[in-house]
């Protein structure tokens, strides 16, 4: 038996009336996991469902030229220059619901920084319980423009709370990229606090080479590496080990 923690506890707030609800994650990374991996690999598919999918808020179009990033929500409109795009209707909702003191305060949609890096907001804010941060990263396994790449942070949720976004910058100039509110957009992952205040200098050690190995690594990798051949092969050893200790 696997030893007990206290789950994370998170609870999402819909900031944006035009946000989409978080979904959890499966272990088929959202029916795209390859059906041979989503059977016999089950690294693939735990990392694939430890965490939930968050989505951009509305449909709109990127555009860098190698100087700056231009935006547009339709192809029928004219690009414009990258700058803080707060939406007007989530403004005046945000306006109506919240004290006087943050009137004008709404949180921007989308937003550029430098070098062509662009901040996408989920319309979304997140908090955990304490002893609980989020991983906010490129979501797993699940196919990705490769015109894009993604800045992964890690964010103390059970302390800070303000708007769940994702930055990305566009890898190639003058190539059209279109967000839709229905693909995820990024992938929200639950990682102990705790973890980050290691200092992870001295948690690791180092065996230089294959003569090292002690007769228990000998034996375990034995165990690893025979299965795999011969006419006692037996598919998906590492799946069935794992799923037969977690049951």
């Amino acid at each position: 038996m696997l030893p007990s923690i206290e789950a994370p506890q998170l609870r999402f707030y819909r900031m944006y009336e035009t946000a989409q609800k978080p979904m959890l994650a499966d272990e088929s990374a959202h029916g795209l996991l390859p059906v041979r991996a989503y059977r016999y690999c089950e690294a693939a598919r735990r990392a694939s469902a430890i965490g939930w999918y968050v989505f951009p808020p509305i449909a709109f179009s990127v555009l860098y030229d190698g100087a700056a990033v231009f935006w547009r929500f339709d192809d029928s409109e004219d690009w414009r220059v990258l700058d803080d795009v707060v939406l007007s209707s989530e403004a005046q909702r945000f306006d109506a619901a919240c004290p006087e003191a943050m009137q004008g305060h709404c949180p921007p949609f989308l937003g550029a920084a430098e070098e062509g890096m662009l901040q996408i907001s989920t319309g979304m804010a997140l908090r955990t319980n304490p002893g609980w941060g989020v991983l906010i990263r490129k979501p797993p396994n699940v196919p990705q423009k490769n015109h894009l790449t993604f800045f992964e942070g890690f964010v103390e949720t059970d302390t800070w709370f303000g708007p769940l976004f994702i930055n990305l910058r566009p890898a190639l100039t003058n190539v059209t990229v279109r967000f839709q509110p229905d693909w995820p957009i990024a992938f929200v992952q639950p990682i102990p606090s705790a973890l980050m205040t290691y200092k992870l200098a001295g948690c690791d050690s180092y065996v230089p080479a294959v003569t090292d190995l002690t007769k228990k690594d000998w034996s375990d990798l034995a165990r690893t590496l025979t299965c795999r051949v011969g006419p006692d092969r037996v598919v998906a050893q590492y799946a069935r080990t794992v799923r037969k200790r977690s049951s």
